[in-house]
């Protein structure tokens, strides 16, 4: 019984950390003056594309120690229905968040 739950508990944990290293890998985001594309998820891969037109704002958050990596968590807000209205991307560069806020326009 022990090790039934011994077993289980490393099966549940070698999922999160897999999990951990999909979001990672699919995590992207490009942008330009006419769209931002965001790709993020871990084992169901969204890519949501957003004509900067449409862009409400654009924020980042990043704890300290990501912050001396220069790495942030980019979050987009548009117009859009609300269940889909913000969509971000996890450790991203910021000076990837930088040249895509200089090309909003507000």
């Amino acid at each position: 019984s022990f090790h039934m739950l011994w077993v289980a508990g490393m099966v549940v944990s070698l999922i999160g950390l897999f999990s951990v290293y999909l979001e990672y890998k699919n995590t992207g985001i490009y942008g330009n003056s006419n769209n931002v594309s965001i790709s993020n998820g871990a084992f169901k891969k969204t890519t949501v594309y957003i004509k900067t037109s449409n862009i409400e704002s654009i924020s980042e958050k990043a704890s300290v120690f990501k912050r001396k990596k220069r790495i942030t968590t980019v979050k987009l807000f548009y117009l859009a229905p609300l269940l889909v209205a913000n969509c971000k991307a996890k450790n991203i560069s910021t000076d990837i968040f930088n040249k895509i806020k200089e090309e909003l326009i507000y």
